[in-house]
């Protein structure tokens, strides 16, 4: 039993430059050639590769001997080589629910950032978002008020993290930011605003790829009540909504 048990940790993997793995026990390394023997045929004969042809060696104590760069698109692809930090850049297009006193709106926004690894990216993120319902609601003094049309400006740092990085990858993120009133006759909504969200991305090849994400969006605003006897008095309310969005992804 402990002679099988030293057999079966004893296996080193061979990566070639195109792709594929070998699993082997490798018996000597020169110049130009590496000699090994199959894994599951030790007594076998000894195989000769070209060492050019090999991209690394994974030997069975842990250690790792890297002989060229890998070249090939397929590798790359399969291992997400390219993708693993650099820039990362989204355009989103998206619809909020509003909840509550806040109307629907229409969004877009482009993000532009820097992924540090295949787990995490973070960027600073400018969008559009178009209140185009005319919405009433009640006033703390008994009276109605009318939130109009508008078009307001999210300014937020975003960041995001990826689960089991690959082709198809679930995500988290997180929106923190300030909104501007753009065009509108209403002292709403404008303030500090989050966003939280979930969703899944899909890359469709080496630097694009699209996403997925469902997400709550929170914004802070003032409202003014107004009252013959007491003039006007400004509230900081919380408007809320639900927002859905579909965004292409350039890395």
């Amino acid at each position: 039993m402990v002679g099988m048990a030293v057999v079966v940790n004893a296996q080193d993997i061979i990566t070639l430059k195109n792709g594929n793995e070998i699993k082997a026990k490798v018996t000597e390394i020169s110049a130009s050639e590496i000699k090994y023997k199959r894994f599951d045929y030790l007594d076998g004969p000894t195989i000769l590769i070209a060492k050019r042809e090999v991209f690394a060696i994974n030997y069975e104590n842990g250690t790792r001997e890297v002989f060229n760069a890998i070249t090939t698109p397929a590798y790359r692809e399969r291992h997400n080589i390219d993708n693993r930090y650099g820039y990362e850049g989204i355009i989103d297009f998206g619809y909020g629910v509003g909840l509550g006193d806040i109307s629907d709106f229409l969004n877009f926004s482009t993000t532009h950032g820097f992924r540090f690894n295949p787990y995490f990216s973070m960027g600073f993120r400018v969008g559009l978002r178009y209140y185009y319902q005319d919405r009433y609601y009640y006033g703390y003094y008994g009276y109605w008020y009318k939130m109009k049309k508008e078009l307001v400006l999210p300014f937020s740092m975003h960041f995001k993290g990826t689960f089991l990085p690959g082709k198809v990858a679930p995500f988290i993120a997180l929106g923190v930011g300030y909104s501007i009133r753009a065009v509108s006759d209403n002292d709403v909504p404008y303030g500090l605003i989050f966003n939280p969200s979930v969703g899944v991305q899909f890359r469709l090849a080496r630097k694009f790829g699209m996403n997925f994400s469902i997400g709550y969006d929170g914004q802070f605003a003032s409202n003014y009540n107004y009252d013959s006897y007491f003039g006007h008095e400004e509230i900081i309310k919380l408007h809320s909504a639900l927002t859905f969005k579909f965004g292409l992804m350039f890395l």
